[in-house]
């Protein structure tokens, strides 16, 4: 099979990520690893990786990161026609992984890139919000934060959000 992994680059030194690719580059499987480096690199990576093939024809579109991450991921793969749309596998690399641990995927980076890029897939809904002021909806797969919930979250030490 193959499979793209996209890292969220503040992740991409992570030994243990190292180490799970390699192991799986061992094993057989093709690997490819793209890593973020700016804002829009996400989308823009996601759509190169639909021009690559890597859509629903059965290749995998895994992402190294966070609740952040896999939102941008989401608002990027959404603008694609729901017939072209990838599997998405998961490594949960970011602070809490809130939407990782609700779909009780492994917090070892290992077993989560193997799951990623065996285990089976399970639709999940997405929530779209229009405003007249965004030029396009924004989507989310978790949870939408605006006001008070989104400054707390943004304003809490990453320390306290571990636990």
């Amino acid at each position: 099979m193959k499979a793209r992994l996209i890292i969220n680059g503040k992740k991409a030194a992570s030994s243990a990520l190292r180490q799970a690719v390699t192991n799986c580059r061992l094993a057989g499987t093709e690997l490819d690893v793209r890593v973020t480096w700016e804002h829009g690199d996400i989308a823009r990576l996601c759509d190169e990786a639909k021009q690559e093939g890597f859509d629903n024809s059965g290749a995998r579109l895994i992402i190294a990161g966070g609740d952040g991450t896999i939102n941008e991921v989401v608002n990027a793969v959404m603008r694609w026609p729901s017939e072209q749309r990838p599997t998405l596998g998961i490594v949960p690399m970011g602070t809490a992984n809130d939407f990782a641990k609700s779909c009780e995927l492994p917090e070892s980076t290992e077993l989560a890139l193997q799951v990623a890029l065996t285990g089976s897939s399970s639709a999940v809904d997405v929530g779209r919000c229009d405003a007249t002021h965004l030029s396009e909806p924004l989507w989310f797969a978790n949870m939408l934060t605006v006001g008070f919930g989104a400054q707390v979250t943004a304003q809490t030490p990453v320390e306290l959000k571990m636990f």
